[in-house]
């Protein structure tokens, strides 16, 4: 009886311990991010995108500066928005002016909301809008520099960077 019951306890035991084990792999599975599971899916690990300083002066007409030089991807397009501060410290809203290096985007602006050329005193921001190459993705480990800024977290394909024009 009691070799019988030392091998109940034994098998008991190591019941339990493999059961914690289990229990153990299935927490650290839980942590795992997704993507790993991902079989056959390319994600990209790194894009780079470098663009002409976006320096211009009243009268300059916008023009497209951007060029990927790492990563699996293209700019889809690039555009200029005129921006304004309604009261000093406000937020900065558009005020739906652009220039779109895309020709279709600016054709489909009507002539008042095209910018043709910077104005002095007017504010505008440069956007850089990035396409992924056929089956390649953007997860949430990509990291993406654009024009020596490196951002550690992408939630869209879009980069901003604020331009006061005076």
């Amino acid at each position: 009886r009691l070799i019988r019951r030392q091998r109940q306890m034994c098998i008991r035991d190591s019941s339990r311990k493999l059961l914690s084990i289990l229990l153990v792999l299935c927490m650290a599975l839980t942590i795992v991010p997704i993507t790993a599971f991902a079989a056959g899916v390319n994600y990209i690990d790194k894009i780079s995108v470098t663009y002409t300083k976006p320096d211009y002066k009243a009268g300059d007409a916008p023009q497209a500066a951007a060029t990927v030089t790492e990563g699996e991807c293209s700019v889809a397009y690039e555009y200029w928005m005129e921006i304004e501060q309604k009261t000093e410290g406000s937020v900065w809203t558009s005020t739906g002016r652009y220039w779109y290096s895309d020709s279709s985007k600016m054709a489909s602006l009507a002539a008042d909301k095209q910018i043709t050329q910077f104005e002095a005193g007017h504010h505008y921001t440069y956007n850089i809008v990035l396409k992924t190459n056929s089956g390649y993705f953007i997860s949430e480990d990509t990291s993406v520099s654009a024009g020596g800024h490196k951002f550690d977290k992408v939630a869209c394909l879009l980069y901003t960077s604020p331009s006061p024009r005076d």
